[in-house]
């Protein structure tokens, strides 16, 4: 079954694919038949698709409680941060690493510390504030 549908995926997904418009011509045309072909050619997309449309949904619905936890977070890695202050990086290609702050983007809850010239330019020196832990504030 599964070499049958690799072999045959491409014409899988136009056909689930050409359901919906098929199913509006139904609809237009006010031909059942044709409304309920577009329908059972398209069930598998709104199979696929329902779950992803709910959780965006909640998502939304649920957004200020959901910003209040990340600001607390954010609070017990240390946030307010500042430039000069020192964090050790918790994730990534410089964990572990202890580096200073240099610049602070609050609006974005993100700050940039100093890793060094290539990743300055390149701007792969950012951080978001869970992904950081203060560690000492600057002299």
């Amino acid at each position: 079954m599964k070499q049958w549908y690799l072999r045959h995926k491409k014409v899988l997904w136009i056909v689930i694919i050409a359901g919906v418009p098929i199913g509006y011509l139904g609809l237009w045309l006010d031909f059942s038949l044709l409304f309920w072909l577009g329908v059972i050619l398209a069930f598998p997309l709104f199979i696929m698709i329902l779950p992803f449309c709910l959780f965006l949904f909640i998502a939304g619905l649920t957004q200020p409680l959901w910003i209040q936890f990340y600001k607390l977070a954010a609070k017990r890695h240390g946030a307010p941060f500042q430039p000069g202050d020192f964090v050790r990086i918790l994730r990534g290609a410089h964990r572990n690493k202890e580096v200073r702050v240099y610049d602070v983007w609050p609006e974005r809850y993100q700050i940039r510390v100093e890793l060094g010239e290539k990743e300055k330019a390149e701007v792969t020196d950012v951080f978001s504030y869970l992904s950081i832990w203060k560690i000492g504030r600057g002299r």
